[in-house]
Formats: structure tokens, C-alpha cells, sequence
């Protein structure tokens, strides 16, 4: 044949064979995907506001700020001329540590205003953890992002959970079987 007027891609294999000219049609390729289902991972939607990370720095500076505030009340020259030191064991400072991070308080105070420095601080630190995490909660719960599950066709072949086909005798086809070789 001299000319053909069909839907001939331009492949390397059909470039040896026949000479192409410039298409006067270019057809893109769509790769549709059935979107996963939203209840699926709803419940970890609590914990998508922070990475791993900063929830392993939080329980690490919770377990610190313990160790410190528990050294700073109980070594105090204070609590020698001054009796009232209500925070005594380990665990009464690490659930007021807590009770503070979960914006709750707690019972006591420390009377030192060494201790009371150190609260003031951790109040601080909570507060800004609180309302980063609030707003990043607010994002995460109004706009639903998708992530692909694959970005190239060795990573589309390679997994398990989505089905794919292509039409009969398109370049596609070609394609395919040319790079899975």
C-alpha cells in the first residue's frame, strides 16, 4: 500500500517497515484507576497529621521532660526551707506531663519556680503541638488525597491489586510485550 489512513501508531518496530509521516493526529494515553476505598485506612486518619517522626519525637520529649522535671523538683535547695512539694514520684510527673500534652492539667503544681519555669515551657510546647496538629487534622479531613499506586509500566506490572488490559493489535500491545521481555 502506498498510504494508509487508520489509527498506525509510530512504533520502532513499524519504523523499520514503513516510512511515517508527521501525524496529523496524536492520541494521549489515559490510565484509569478505580479509586481506593475511603474505609479502608479511616482509621488512621488520626495519625496522618504527623509523620511517624514527630510522633516519636513527642513520646521522646515526654519521656525527657519527665526525667527533667522529676530531677528539677526533687533536687531543689527549695523544698529544704519550703515544705509543699506535691509532685513526689516518677509517675506523678509523667501524667502530669501527659495530662498537659492531652490539654488536661493536672493536680499539683510544683512550688519552685524552677519547676514552674519548666511547666510553663512544656504548656507552651503542648499548645503548639495541639493546634498544629488540630489544623493539620482539619486539612487532612477536608481535602482526600489519592496516591497512585504505581508510576511507571515495569511498577504497573509488578503489582497485584490492579487488573490491566489493552486493546488487540494497538502499539500498546507492542509495547508491552517489547519492555516485559
Amino acid at each position: 500500500a502506498d498510504m494508509a489512513v487508520a489509527p498506525l501508531s509510530s512504533t520502532a518496530e513499524r519504523r523499520k517497515a514503513i516510512k511515517f509521516s508527521y501525524p496529523y493526529y496524536l492520541e494521549y494515553t489515559t490510565v484509569i484507576l478505580q479509586p481506593p476505598d475511603p474505609n479502608d485506612t479511616k482509621w488512621k486518619t488520626f495519625l496522618k497529621p504527623f509523620t511517624y517522626h514527630v510522633l516519636i519525637c513527642v513520646a521522646v520529649s515526654l519521656f525527657l521532660g519527665t526525667c527533667i522535671l522529676y530531677f528539677i523538683e526533687n533536687s531543689n535547695p527549695f523544698y529544704e526551707c519550703n515544705t509543699g512539694n506535691d509532685i513526689q514520684s516518677f509517675s506523678d510527673v509523667f501524667w502530669y506531663l501527659y495530662g498537659a500534652l492531652l490539654t488536661q492539667g493536672g493536680e499539683s503544681l510544683p512550688t519552685s519556680l524552677a519547676g514552674r519555669k519548666f511547666i510553663g515551657f512544656w504548656w507552651l510546647f503542648c499548645i503548639m503541638l495541639v493546634a498544629t496538629y488540630s489544623g493539620n487534622l482539619v486539612a487532612f479531613l477536608t481535602i482526600s488525597r489519592v496516591e497512585v499506586p504505581f508510576d511507571t509500566l515495569a511498577g504497573m506490572s509488578q503489582q497485584s491489586d490492579y487488573k490491566w488490559g489493552t486493546l488487540g493489535g494497538s502499539a500498546f500491545t507492542t509495547l508491552f510485550l517489547v519492555s516485559f521481555q
